[in-house]
């Protein structure tokens, strides 16, 4: 799709007889969140042997327009001379989240055959980068004791599949004392969440069992240990996972709510529970 529409726009700029810019099509290398790539120049040229060309202010249109930034603009309400006259700007790419990033440069002026030239900037995204943003990782593991006390020291284990190395898990466990709707647990915000561990860094990690395109995923392992919540009679528990990558972090992203795979040992979702997201368990006095 993006070669279709750079074909597009390479093919609408060189129609011009009054006015071009060169580059037409440009890609920018791969680039870490919330930092610059290398820029480029365009240079907006007047082909017109006679006439003036004014430039209006030059613009980014979508799709992904707030992922680069203009500046050192010659072009923007400039006058370019007959025969020959120029102005350039410089861009740069400046990702704030993940994935492939695509904008036109708008070079609007007084030509008459295109009154808005464009020029058409993309970027690069490696296999590893398009592996973390396509597949979020999922339990591959967890173990719960059989039998969960109130008011006692507890440690649960659990291990997790994914392609980003800074992922970092938050458990939380929510009261289902008198909730007969199977509501119990649907969101992080619930009144009814009693506990949350916080950001939980892996104890260990390793190579894991998937790829994807050549790139090998990470097994994530972790471990934590609380106080379960004391109760005077045996309560049903809500048990998620919520993780979050340094990645989502810096694009301001929500936790993403862990997939829990059915059939993993001594582990049983919640009645309502048809996402494979909550696992029940009950703490007894």
């Amino acid at each position: 799709m993006a070669a279709l529409a750079a074909t597009c726009f390479a093919a609408n700029s060189a129609q011009d007889a009054d006015i071009s810019v060169d580059p037409v099509i440009h890609l920018f290398p791969t680039t870490a969140l919330n930092t610059d790539s290398v820029s480029k120049v365009f240079t907006v040229k007047n082909k017109n042997a006679s006439t003036v060309l004014n430039v209006g202010t030059l613009s980014f249109g979508a799709p992904h327009a707030d992922q680069y930034i203009m500046y050192a603009d010659t072009c923007s309400n400039a006058a370019l001379a007959a025969n020959g006259g120029t102005c350039t700007v410089s861009v740069k790419y400046h990702p704030t989240r993940s994935g492939s990033m695509s904008a036109t440069l708008l070079i609007p002026s007084s030509a008459v055959e295109t009154p808005t030239l464009t020029a058409f900037v993309t970027t690069n995204e490696s296999a590893a980068n398009e592996a973390t943003r396509r597949l979020p990782p999922v339990l591959s593991a967890v173990s719960i004791p059989a039998t969960v006390t109130s008011n006692t020291s507890t440690t649960i284990t659990w291990s997790a599949l994914g392609y980003d190395s800074s992922y970092q898990t938050n458990l939380v466990i929510f009261n289902c004392a008198g909730i007969v709707d199977g509501s119990c647990g649907n969101s992080y915000g619930d009144a009814n969440r009693v506990y949350a561990s916080g950001s939980l860094t892996p104890v260990s990690s390793g190579p894991g069992n998937w790829t994807f395109n050549s790139v090998t995923s990470t097994q994530f392992n972790y471990s934590h240990t609380f106080t379960t919540p004391a109760v005077a009679e045996a309560t049903d528990f809500v048990i998620r996972f919520y993780d979050k990558s340094q990645g989502d972090s810096d694009a301001v992203k929500g936790t993403l709510s862990l997939l829990i795979p059915g059939g993993l040992p001594g582990i049983t979702y919640y009645a309502s529970d048809t996402s494979g997201r909550r696992i029940v368990k009950s703490i007894t006095p």
